[in-house]
């Protein structure tokens, strides 16, 4: 009652997602030690800070998300050195943000970031400054956010989304089971399998016709 006595006790539930600490996100499974942690972290006199700070978070990530689609759209341009952490922080970035709404589930806010993931996932020409398999496997990877966030606390064999996985379907009726710490080392063995299963035969692997 002394530290935040307008909040009722289910804004005070529905908040604590973002102050647990690491990637996972759902109440359910925390441990006392852990839910007792994110309580103290969000009885913190910087709370005001921490809610402003993603809202900065989610301006930022809107804007470089802006910037990737023009200059796919617009430049046919894409720098996967650029997609990578931009791809990683929005994945993190929704976990926390759909769990805080009604328990869980999408948040009108983020509709803004989910359409840009939409016309990057579905863009359907290769862009040039990266490899046709290696944007391939981006695009199916941003495919499979937005298809496990339409149902994001299905359980799988390792977990739902907001335990950090998401499902990628490879190819029609082959499924993946990604975690999010996995994005990295997951992109390049999917850019490859994919080189080798479509592109082996025209291109060597650094893009170069035979």
């Amino acid at each position: 009652m002394g530290k935040k006595p307008h909040l009722r006790f289910g804004q005070i539930v529905s908040a604590l997602p973002r102050y647990v600490k690491g990637r996972r996100c759902d109440l359910f499974y925390l441990e006392e030690d852990e839910m007792l942690e994110a309580l103290h972290r969000f009885f913190q006199d910087n709370y005001k800070k921490a809610e402003q700070d993603e809202s900065e978070r989610y301006d930022r990530l809107t804007d470089q998300w802006d910037e990737l689609t023009d200059r796919l759209i617009g430049e046919d341009l894409l720098d996967i050195k650029e997609f990578r952490p931009l791809f990683a922080e929005t994945w993190q970035y929704l976990i926390t943000s759909t769990a805080e709404l009604f328990g869980y589930g999408l948040n009108p806010a983020d509709l803004a970031i989910l359409g840009r993931l939409a016309v990057f996932a579905f863009y359907r020409n290769y862009p040039r400054s990266i490899l046709p398999w290696e944007f391939e496997a981006c695009q199916k990877i941003a495919e499979g956010l937005l298809q496990t966030l339409q149902s994001p606390t299905r359980p799988g064999y390792r977990g739902n989304f907001y335990d950090g996985i998401i499902v990628v379907t490879e190819y029609i009726h082959v499924e993946h089971e990604v975690h999010i710490s996995e994005f990295d080392s997951y992109l390049d063995e999917l850019a490859k399998e994919y080189y080798e299963d479509h592109f082996s035969e025209e291109y060597d692997e650094n893009g170069v016709l035979w």
